[in-house]
C-alpha cells in the first residue's frame, strides 16, 4: 500500500510510524472535529496546545504541511485495511 502526500509516494505503513496516541488524534480529526474537541475527547483529555503538538508530529512524520492532507493519507490507510 502507497499514499500520496504532496505527489510524493511514501513507503508503505505509514500509520505504523505514528505513536498510538497520534493515531487517535488524527482520527478524530478525520471526523471533522476541531483541535478543541480533540482535546476533550480523549482519555484523558488533554489541552488544545497538546492536540496540535501531536498533529504536527505527524506531519513531520510523514513530510506534510497540512491537517487536509495528513487526513487524506490517514482516511486512504484505513480505507485500504478496511477493503
Amino acid at each position: 500500500m502507497t499514499a500520496r502526500a504532496g505527489g510524493l509516494t511514501m513507503a508503505a505503513g505509514p500509520v505504523e510510524r505514528l505513536s498510538p496516541r497520534e493515531r487517535e488524534v488524527l482520527a478524530l480529526a478525520a471526523e471533522g472535529l476541531a483541535n478543541k474537541e480533540i482535546a476533550r475527547r480523549l482519555d484523558p483529555p488533554v489541552s488544545e496546545d497538546t492536540v496540535k503538538k501531536h498533529l504536527h508530529s505527524v506531519y513531520m512524520k510523514w513530510n506534510v504541511q497540512s491537517r487536509t492532507k495528513a487526513v487524506a493519507i490517514w482516511l486512504e490507510c484505513q480505507h485500504g485495511r478496511n477493503s
